[in-house]
């Protein structure tokens, strides 16, 4: 029967508004039929508006991995950020979750073409996989998101291709191939651990 957090609005020089923080908020209440909802107002600047935008945002599923990456870079870009640190502390979000998001602008501009149309099938998490072997093979990097997009596999098999296709290209193993194995819980089922360079990723089962 209510909104929780209201709207963000920009008052625009026309008189307008244009929303920056709230898509699916008014999307719901306009379902129901309400008539109004709750809206902060604010005059920023563009780059600003950027800023208030994303943190409206951080925490909510309504802007994928890819998506904040761009918008973080854009607003470095224009000098009102300095550092992914400061933009971090402006979001209320962590540093390491800004610098993974900032890594898709390091892929081939291929990858970064194909993604701005499919935006939700490569997440942070493995992205410096990807940025990393797309420094020397950016075309089979590129094959491996039209897998993940068209074939549905998985980024880790679709990193585990990429390793066999370099392989069989080059002749020799790709050094971000990642290793793992699995520990035995008792009354739990079995957890994943995966190596990668100088880093573990531990998958626990649900529960």
């Amino acid at each position: 029967g209510r909104v929780n957090r209201p709207i963000l609005l920009r008052r625009l020089p026309n008189g307008r508004y244009e929303l920056l923080g709230g898509t699916t908020r008014l999307k719901s209440v306009r379902t129901l039929g309400w008539r109004s909802i709750p809206a902060r107002i604010v005059d920023v600047d563009d780059a600003e508006a950027e800023i208030l935008a994303l943190s409206d945002n951080e925490g909510h599923k309504e802007l994928t991995d890819f998506e904040k990456g761009r918008a973080y870079s854009r607003i470095l870009t224009t000098g009102k950020v300095k550092s992914a640190r400061s933009l971090a502390e402006r979001l209320g979000t962590s540093p390491a979750t800004v610098t993974r998001c900032l890594a898709f602008m390091k892929l081939p501009a291929s990858c970064v073409s194909y993604l701005e149309q499919s935006p939700n099938i490569l997440g942070s998490k493995l992205i410096s996989e990807f940025v990393e072997i797309s420094q020397s093979h950016p075309e089979l990097v590129h094959e491996a998101l039209v897998k993940i997009d068209q074939e549905g596999v998985s980024q880790e098999a679709a990193l585990r291709w990429l390793s066999a296709a370099i392989a069989a290209t080059t002749g020799t193993k790709n050094k971000s191939s990642s290793q793992s194995s699995s520990i035995l819980l008792n009354g739990f089922g079995s957890a994943t651990i995966v190596r990668r360079k100088d880093t573990f990723n531990l998958k626990l089962p649900k529960g």
